[in-house]
């Protein structure tokens, strides 16, 4: 989520969240891909609107071209060594660092977790995969406890390697697993570097593998009771970042998050209730004309 620029007494913002068409006044509000120049005449807005259109397109393709700097973002991994991070459940050497590049080596089952706990973020890396490499990314997860279930585990696999040929397409790259498929087909090569990015905020959580989105949910669609006792960890709001090694060889770089903080919800509906309003877009609401002569006069196919 970027706010673009500032327009008078207003700003312009742009979300990647759904994939939604929509404006927005408020950044935490705004889980569509739209902006808007909140003020002035009809004319003036499509003509912003167009300009910033172009200057959208440029912000999206510079800093991973060019390498500008990512505005709020902070490195989490310092290419030296694991500080600021801690291993749970090391096999043998554990995760390494060599020439800044942090290496899952083969045989290598541990877990890395950040030494901090998050709750709503936007977190970037760059990923490399050797043929049949498996790894995970944990997402609010607890230091005890299954990270794939008592958290959540998104997928880092070689969807090409024979060997997962028959696996489930809950169990692909990218896919929240067990619970979220992923779109597949924006996975490169193996042995070439990937760049991934996942925004979770809230009970949404969007996925975008080298510009491609491949995940877009809302987990509070998930009502199948299986698979919420399965999936305990889905209801977390915090928790700790981390990789989650698989015994196979997997290197990561480039790791750098955007800390959202925690978000403030005023609307939640009571036990028993079901809220009407959910407090981001006006899905589930009609808008009406605001003449009621003219409404009156209208057709029901009209309204």
């Amino acid at each position: 989520m970027t706010c673009l620029k500032k327009l008078g007494d207003a700003h312009v913002y742009v979300s990647r969240l759904e994939g939604i068409n929509r404006v927005c006044h408020d950044p935490m509000q705004c889980p569509g891909f739209e902006l808007e120049y909140l003020g002035g005449d009809a004319m003036k807005r499509t003509f912003i609107s167009s300009i910033l259109l172009l200057f959208l397109v440029f912000s999206l393709v510079l800093p991973e071209t060019f390498g500008q700097p990512e505005p709020g973002f902070v490195s989490i991994f310092n290419g030296r060594d694991l500080e600021g991070w801690m291993t749970l459940r090391q096999k043998n050497q554990g995760y390494l660092v060599r020439d800044g590049i942090l290496i899952c080596p083969k045989g290598e089952s541990a877990k890395l977790f950040t030494e901090r706990e998050y709750s709503n973020f936007i977190f970037r890396f760059e990923f490399k995969l050797q043929e049949g490499g498996n790894n995970g990314v944990a997402l609010r997860a607890p230091v005890t406890g299954n990270a794939s279930f008592d958290g959540m585990e998104i997928q880092i696999l070689d969807n090409s390697a024979s060997k997962y040929e028959k696996i489930k397409p809950y169990q692909t790259h990218g896919s929240v697993y067990g619970l979220v498929p992923a779109q597949r087909g924006a996975l490169n090569p193996v042995t070439e570097w990937n760049q991934q990015e996942i925004i979770l905020l809230g009970r949404r959580i969007q996925i975008t593998l080298n510009g491609k989105v491949i995940v877009s949910a809302n987990l509070n669609k998930i009502k199948d009771p299986k698979l919420l006792q399965a999936h305990p960890g889905m209801l977390r709001s915090k928790g700790h970042l981390g990789f989650l090694g698989h015994s196979t060889h997997v290197e990561f770089r480039n790791i750098r998050i955007k800390d959202l903080g925690e978000l403030q919800v005023d609307n939640l509906a009571p036990e028993g209730f079901e809220a009407l309003f959910n407090g981001m877009d006006l899905t589930g609401w009609k808008g009406l004309v605001a003449s009621p002569r003219e409404r009156a006069s209208m057709s029901s196919g009209k309204g």
